[in-house]
């Protein structure tokens, strides 16, 4: 990311999670070009996590794709 680049966290969407016994929240870091570029892209995604990431895998809760540590267990997946 170049120093002419802006970036922020949104929030994508938010549930209730029984793995953490809260209210989380799915994250995106949103890298937006900087005002000389001149394409079509609005922003980029960079990073994505969610907010209760930490305390999740420092408790040894059920692990996540959110938390880093398990990519076939998605909470924020349509189906669920």
């Amino acid at each position: 990311m170049s120093a002419s680049q802006q970036y922020e966290w949104t929030v994508v969407k938010s549930h209730w999670c029984p793995a953490a016994n809260a209210e989380v929240a799915l994250l995106e870091k949103r890298v937006y070009p900087s005002a000389d570029f001149l394409g079509t892209e609005s922003f980029r995604v960079v990073e994505q996590r969610c907010t209760h990431d930490v305390e999740c895998n420092l408790n040894d809760h059920v692990h996540c794709k959110w938390a880093g540590t398990n990519p076939y267990n998605d909470p924020f997946a349509e189906s669920q």
